[in-house]
């Protein structure tokens, strides 16, 4: 059944593209000497894709496309990988069907070349950093999901707190202290000031 809720998934939206994936490709190349508001100011503080796309030296439109493909099947498993360790083993399938079904994977198959596989990336390494209790990780996945979406990611990380704070005799012992929220909370500073 996971199998079949992927295809559906691709099935019900299709795949396609953001509206001028070559310019955005051209864009993006050369980040950060290039102006990624040239394409769309959305893209200038959401460089991670851009930086990797640089990083790989090939200025090709379908390598840009291919690259957020990966992005977002990383985005993915990062995200079932999560889900995995939260769930019991009971309703583990079902909970992999509820994330391949949700909206975001629609968003990320029909807006391809855009930054949120990145943006979706750092969030879940959030959230894994948050079930591994590290904190060098927990700072650090905080600095990448700062320096890729700061305002979006500083909303879901205080909401994802809060959350937390109200289901808190539902979820493990100890799940998220407020330490690891302040660490998390200074890597997203971090990020942002790095970019």
């Amino acid at each position: 059944l996971v199998v079949a809720s992927v295809f559906w998934a691709v099935a019900r939206v299709g795949l396609s593209t953001i509206p001028g994936i070559a310019t955005a490709a051209d864009s993006a190349f050369g980040w950060p000497s290039n102006d990624l508001s040239q394409y769309s100011a959305f893209s200038a503080t959401s460089p991670i894709g851009s930086l990797i796309f640089t990083l790989i030296g090939n200025s090709d439109p379908v390598v840009f496309l291919g690259l957020h493909v990966v992005a977002l099947v990383a985005a993915l498993v990062l995200t079932l990988w999560w889900v995995a360790t939260m769930t019991p083993r009971s309703s583990r399938l079902m909970a992999f069907r509820l994330v391949i079904l949700s909206p975001w994977v629609a968003l990320l198959l029909i807006f391809l070349g855009s930054y949120d596989p990145f943006t979706v990336i750092g969030f879940a390494l959030v959230l894994l950093s948050w079930t591994y209790k590290k904190t060098l990780l927990i700072f650090l996945a905080g600095v990448i999901v700062g320096f890729q979406h700061f305002e979006q990611s500083l909303f879901a990380v205080i909401a994802a707190y809060l959350v937390i704070v109200a289901l808190r005799d539902r979820l493990p012992s100890n799940f998220l202290s407020l330490r690891q929220l302040l660490f998390t909370l200074s890597g997203l500073i971090s990020g942002k000031l790095a970019l």
